[in-house]
């Protein structure tokens, strides 16, 4: 569930949990043109690898292709200030910390296994 930093750091998670249910139910999603919606889960995907996203209209356009001022308008309110969403930012803490608590219980099952080191 994630990839290994080239620099030698901790591994970084490339996959987020889509809930599909929850797409197809939220009315902001709904209200989107069909363009809108592939603009609005190509940054989300961006924004997971990045951290964040461009908030610059031409910035977007040239990252997720070509949109109207509008597509942008509308997409836009689906992000904070800061080019994070919060759903996506929820899900990364939870992430982070099912990781975590992962790594805790390796640790604990080798030191037992291997004793104190």
């Amino acid at each position: 569930m994630g990839t290994v930093n080239p620099r030698g750091g901790k591994r970084k998670p490339t996959a987020f949990l889509f809930d599909a249910s929850h797409w197809l139910t939220d009315k902001h999603v709904a209200m989107m043109t069909p363009t809108q919606r592939g603009i609005y889960i190509h940054l989300l995907a961006f924004e997971w690898l990045e951290g964040s996203i461009p908030m610059d209209y031409e910035d977007v356009a040239v990252l997720a292709g070509p949109m109207t001022e509008h597509d942008w308008m509308v997409v836009r309110q689906r992000f904070r200030k800061n080019g994070t969403n919060k759903r996506l930012e929820d899900e990364r803490a939870a992430v982070a910390e099912h990781l975590e608590r992962l790594a805790a219980s390796r640790r604990r099952a080798a030191k037992k296994r291997w004793g104190k080191r």
